[in-house]
């Protein structure tokens, strides 16, 4: 039963975060590489994902390439990386956050007080986050992240990421109610470096793959409350038979 209702507690997250977003107007993201040539990350496009994140108009994510190529890094701690302070407003569960740059660990990891050294430079401890706290990545899934641990990096700090990483950024970019003007430079740029975005307005336009994914969770949150009802009617019964036979 514990085990069911975790799930279910993040799915309904997940479906809470996927409102969030709507409701912000959201803009996502799906990328398209290019046959036999290797995509590059576009300087001018960073730049201006830095400054929307600075305007509180946008964040990003790396939950993937994170350390591809130092995989050891974190150790068996598993990481992923968070740009931007509208991310805590769109997800209520990750707690109030803290100050970029920073690190929030999971409530199941154990309190860690010294500096985490990333790239050189060392990033202070922000404290846990809230139980049952759950990242929603739109063309992914809600992911809960009891067991994980936050990497809170500021928009200044884009430089000390690698190649991989930072085509991550783009990639998992979420703009908030951007302008039209914005929108185009920013797939510009991007295309400009080999790098095609395909983006997707949430609120008006949702992806096939975003509707499925919302019925998804729908059907599986409701699946697990029934299979739950029926596990407690069951417990119930039995109960109650063996309560009979005894009286």
């Amino acid at each position: 039963m514990a085990l069911i209702l975790t799930d279910v507690l993040t799915e309904a997250e997940a479906l809470r975060g996927g409102r969030n977003l709507r409701q912000a107007n959201a803009v996502v993201f799906t990328p398209v590489y290019p046959p036999q040539t290797v995509s590059k990350t576009s300087p001018d496009s960073l730049e201006l994902l830095r400054n929307q994140i600075e305007s509180h108009r946008a964040y990003t994510s790396i939950t993937s390439n994170l350390t591809v190529t130092e995989p050891e890094l974190f150790g068996t701690t598993r990481t992923i990386a968070v740009v931007g302070s509208r991310a805590f407003e769109m997800f209520p569960s990750l707690g109030r956050g803290c100050t970029a740059p920073c690190v929030l660990r999971g409530a199941a990891l154990d309190a860690v007080v010294d500096p985490l050294v990333f790239r050189g430079t060392q990033i202070e401890q922000g404290g846990s986050l809230p139980r049952g706290a759950t990242w929603f990545d739109a063309n992914a899934a809600g992911l809960n992240l009891d067991s994980f641990q936050i990497l809170v990096l500021a928009p200044d700090q884009f430089e000390i990421l690698d190649e991989y990483e930072r085509e991550k950024l783009l990639t998992a970019a979420v703009l908030l109610d951007p302008e039209s003007d914005v929108m185009q430079q920013f797939l510009k740029t991007a295309r400009a470096s080999e790098l095609y975005l395909v983006p997707s307005y949430l609120a008006t336009d949702q992806t096939e793959r975003f509707n499925g994914l919302m019925t998804r969770v729908a059907l599986y949150v409701l699946a697990l409350l029934a299979f739950s009802g029926l596990a407690i009617f069951s417990y119930s019964a039995a109960v109650g038979k063996i309560i009979k036979q005894e009286s």
